[in-house]
């Protein structure tokens, strides 16, 4: 049987049979799905499956905002206050928070578990995250722990800051060096007092070299 029948009125005008056996449809099958139907054309049960729901998730994940807004507008409440699920939410597009419920949003726990989630990505993912991430020193230096990448959207201020990115260094390693504002490249006081921080520590000591590279490529 052909995956979408076709079936004519008293119009003789066809229309698709949008197939709601979704535990029965192979991978392929809901993909197909996908690519043919619009998204405000699926049927409910697209939303309230898991499976089928995680595969619009990963579909629009690249559609943008209105995408995402004709998502979450139908997913139902019990899912969109389930933790585990938009963790999973943000594992397909960091992009998905700005639709979490305020509760999530104001969690600093929740947002570093998305933070943590995220860490092997590139930087830009965290942008979606700019306007919701805490900008005490205490949380940052915990989210830089985790990976020096959300420095890509720490405020200039910060980054111009020599304590607080001493302090970051000594969190997230040499990886905070790429995102130190240019005027610390400058700054003999900066170079030494991080490369003591480095002799001191051991597990920040074996990039040595790289720091000095580091601070070589600043010197030229």
């Amino acid at each position: 049987m052909a995956l979408f029948e076709r079936k004519k009125n008293k119009k003789v005008v066809e229309e698709k049979v949008i197939p709601t056996n979704i535990d029965q449809m192979t991978d392929e099958e809901l993909k197909q799905v996908l690519r043919d139907i619009k998204l405000s054309e699926l049927p409910n049960e697209y939303f309230t499956n898991l499976r089928s729901l995680f595969a619009v998730l990963k579909y629009y994940s690249y559609y943008g905002r209105s995408a995402g807004q004709v998502i979450f507008d139908r997913i139902p409440e019990e899912l969109k206050n389930d933790r585990e699920f938009l963790l999973k939410a943000t594992d397909f597009d960091t992009g998905y928070f700005e639709f979490f419920p305020e509760k999530f949003k104001k969690d600093r726990e929740f947002i570093l578990d998305v933070i943590k989630l995220n860490k092997d990505c590139g930087s830009f993912v965290f942008d979606y995250l700019k306007p919701y991430i805490p900008l005490d020193r205490e949380f940052l230096l915990k989210a830089i722990k985790i990976t020096p990448k959300i420095l890509y959207i720490v405020p200039k201020e910060l980054r111009v800051n020599k304590k607080f990115m001493l302090d970051a260094f000594k969190m997230g390693g040499v990886g905070c060096l790429d995102f130190a504002d240019k005027i610390l490249f400058y700054d003999p006081t900066f170079q030494k007092e991080m490369q003591e921080v480095s002799d001191k520590r051991v597990d920040l000591h074996k990039n040595n070299y790289m720091i000095k590279i580091q601070i070589n490529n600043w010197n030229k």
